[in-house]
């Protein structure tokens, strides 16, 4: 009877560790290939994999760890057990959760081919992981990540844009720059930054003030206050989506000038026009003001 063909899984546990090589190292995996289809030996597997262009070219402490970990499978499980549990931990705080074990054991095994040490071995994790949460549909939650995440939608909310429609945004730029290594202000910076492009192009009239540090919600406050009084409305219901706050914001425009400024005196002309005005304690007095001028006008109102 013929025996039968090895699958991955049987050379993987007749060769021990090295095999293991085989998922991140592409000329290892066609090794592999062949020893499976050629049913070779774990001893020629090895030989093999010592001729490679990978193995001539990684440095001595690398291929001497693979050696031991190669000699001794029992200990190299156990190392790969405990690495992937503290790339668990790091993955925690970052924010991803129900990583695979497999993967974990995975992304140490190349940070430890690639000589990490343990901080370059955190910024692995968070590249890997971001990596494998973006392909498989797994967005990281908490953590450092989503303390990130909140304070760009807290940035987003000032300059006057919803978190919901740059939510993809904001998850993309806050993990790129964690992948990138920088630090959170140096991150937060960036994304500051392309909010503030943002938010002068669409509010030209306040390009210098918003330059010069204030956020869109700065700037709108005495519109919104005034808004508030005059139409008698709590100032928390009033956002930077109001058309009015919106107009005001954006500025006016006449003979082909650039847009400017809209002064509060004149924005609450321009509210005292809506319907809602005419329902307002605000405007029954200024009417019986007005009526009481006239009377006096008249000789009608001592």
């Amino acid at each position: 009877m013929t025996a039968p063909t090895p699958t991955p899984e049987d050379i993987k546990a007749q060769y021990g560790f090295v095999a293991m090589l085989a998922q991140s190292v592409p000329e290892i995996g066609a090794l592999m290939q062949r020893a499976v289809a050629e049913k070779w030996t774990a001893e020629r597997f090895q030989m093999a994999v010592a001729n490679t262009n990978w193995w001539k070219n990684t440095p001595a402490p690398t291929r001497q760890w693979v050696t031991q970990q190669a000699a001794d499978p029992a200990t190299a499980q156990r190392e790969l057990t405990t690495g992937g549990d503290q790339v668990a931990v790091w993955a925690t705080r970052l924010g991803f959760q129900g990583i695979p074990k497999p993967v974990l054991d995975q992304i140490y095994l190349e940070g430890k081919l690639a000589g990490y040490d343990d901080t370059m071995m955190q910024q692995w994790t968070w590249n890997a992981l971001w990596k494998y949460g973006r392909a498989n549909g797994q967005v990281p939650t908490g953590g450092e990540f989503g303390a990130r995440v909140q304070q760009a939608r807290e940035l987003a909310f000032q300059y006057g844009y919803s978190a919901k429609d740059l939510d993809v945004q904001i998850q993309t730029a806050m993990g790129n720059a964690l992948a990138s290594g920088q630090a959170g202000d140096a991150g937060m910076a960036d994304w500051m930054n392309k909010l503030k492009n943002y938010a002068k192009s669409k509010y030209a009239p306040f390009a210098d003030r918003i330059d010069a540090g204030e956020t869109v919600r700065d700037i709108a406050q005495p519109y919104i206050d005034m808004y508030s009084q005059t139409l008698e409305v709590n100032p928390q219901d009033v956002g930077l989506d109001d058309k009015y706050i919106q107009r005001w914001l954006q500025g006016k425009s006449e003979a082909g000038k650039p847009p400017a400024s809209v002064p509060v005196w004149q924005a609450q002309q321009d509210l005292r026009k809506d319907p809602r005005w005419g329902y307002t304690n605000n405007a029954r007095q200024s009417a019986a003001e007005v009526a009481t001028v006239i009377g006096k006008a008249f000789g009608m109102v001592g």
